[in-house]
């Protein structure tokens, strides 16, 4: 993997935001995982952690917290996105994204997240 700046569209939802920065970051054709949008955290239930990743979609890419939370819980009515082995992937589409964004969370301790194991 090769380690370079690239100048990406910006992909926050505010009218006011310029229409290109430039991130150092490795990217792929599919989305581009933002430096600022990797981070561990300390939670002790699948609500909390739910609502810190709606916290770090709205803080990295200008989204409102509210709307990421409700999507990402109505997907999770659909059926738990937890793989087992300590692996979950929430996610949830969103209006008025181009394209697909990313966050990263590690959490400082397991929690129970509704996985088939």
């Amino acid at each position: 993997m090769v380690r370079q700046r690239f100048r990406l569209p910006c992909l926050l939802a505010s009218a006011s935001a310029p229409p290109f920065r430039t991130y150092p970051t490795v990217m792929t054709a599919l989305f581009t995982l933002l430096p600022e949008a990797v981070g561990t955290i300390a939670a002790d239930s699948k609500q909390t952690i739910l609502e810190q990743l709606a916290q770090r979609f709205a803080g990295v890419y200008g989204l409102d917290p509210v709307q990421v939370l409700e999507r990402i819980e109505e997907r999770e009515r659909l059926g738990s996105t937890g793989f087992g082995r300590g692996v979950a992937i929430p996610h949830a589409r969103l209006p008025g994204l181009a394209r697909p964004v990313a966050v990263f969370q590690r959490l400082e301790a397991p929690v129970a997240f509704d996985a088939a194991d």
